[in-house]
């Protein structure tokens, strides 16, 4: 249900904010992610996220977690809250393969 969908984002999101580079972390935010189907609440999810990149911007985690929930949100057709386009989302892809995580490229690009 929606409480508690938004529940576990809001726990998910103190977990990133206080440990961004733990892993299992954004493991539990993409099965989440995968599991909500309600696009108001992944379009604020992805408001943290923001927030995230922006004081850890050297961090991949936010920028591949926003990727990915940029691309759903996009493929939704009923997502009037999100704000991204297709552009700034490959974008942002660029800037994940080419600064953040070169040594996995290949991965994003293709």
């Amino acid at each position: 249900d929606d409480s508690q969908a938004e529940e576990l984002l809001e726990l998910v999101a103190q977990a990133i904010f206080t440990e961004p580079d733990d892993q299992s972390h954004w493991w539990f935010n993409e099965t989440l992610i995968r599991r909500i189907h309600h696009n108001h609440l992944l379009s604020h999810h992805v408001n943290a996220l923001i927030q995230l990149q922006e004081l850890e911007p050297d961090s991949k985690w936010p920028a591949i977690a926003r990727f990915r929930l940029g691309c759903k949100l996009l493929s939704s057709s009923s997502c009037s809250d999100y704000h991204d386009d297709m552009n700034s989302l490959l974008t942002l892809r660029q800037h994940i393969a080419h600064d953040l995580d070169p040594k996995h490229a290949a991965m994003y690009i293709s």
